[in-house]
């Protein structure tokens, strides 16, 4: 792929998809440690 300005749009695509499973999984154990502190 050609560059455009510094970044390609499937390079910005693959950055925010791996954001959103790493925000995911740590939503997620945040939830479950959370929850369990409560019992």
């Amino acid at each position: 792929m050609r560059r455009a300005n510094g970044i390609t749009l499937l390079e910005l695509l693959v950055v925010v998809a791996i954001i959103g499973v790493v925000a995911g999984i740590g939503v997620f154990n945040g939830l479950r440690a959370l929850q369990g502190q409560q019992e």
